[in-house]
């Protein structure tokens, strides 16, 4: 349980951290998902004997694939909290339902095309709501 709630963590914070690279420091998409994801690969590939096989093992597939996450534009994921919510969402896909996705192209990418579709998808449906305070602003 601990290690799936670390595994979820990782998303998340990969999600923000590419989202904030690309949007707030002016990376852009691909460097902000590139540099981070070579740091955690390279970190897990040294250290990797000092973690448990659950999380070295994925920490590094999660945190790529969350970083595709967060390269959304700002067009359609409005800001940091709604990014971290859909790494959130890509982390839950990817520990209970990625095997679903063999095949369809990439795994990690269609996994995090999933996630950001259905975060759009509650933010449209949000914005129909009479009561806006469910949709966190920045």
């Amino acid at each position: 349980m601990i290690t799936r709630l670390m595994l979820v963590g990782i998303g998340v914070l990969a999600a923000a951290l590419t989202y904030t690279l690309s949007l707030d420091y002016k990376m852009g998409p691909v460097k902000a998902s590139a540099l981070p994801s070579l740091v955690v690969g390279i970190f897990f590939y040294v250290f990797h004997s000092y973690f448990p096989q659950a999380i070295s093992g994925n920490a590094p597939l999660i945190f790529i694939g969350a970083s595709f996450v967060g390269m959304s534009s700002e067009n359609r994921i409005p800001n940091i909290l709604w990014a971290g919510f859909a790494g959130l969402v890509f982390s839950f896909f990817y520990l209970n339902a990625s095997k679903m996705f063999a095949g369809f192209g990439g795994g990690l990418g269609t996994t995090a095309c999933v996630s950001v579709v259905l975060t759009i998808g509650i933010l449209k449906i949000a914005d129909r709501l009479p009561f806006k305070h469910i949709k966190p602003e920045i």
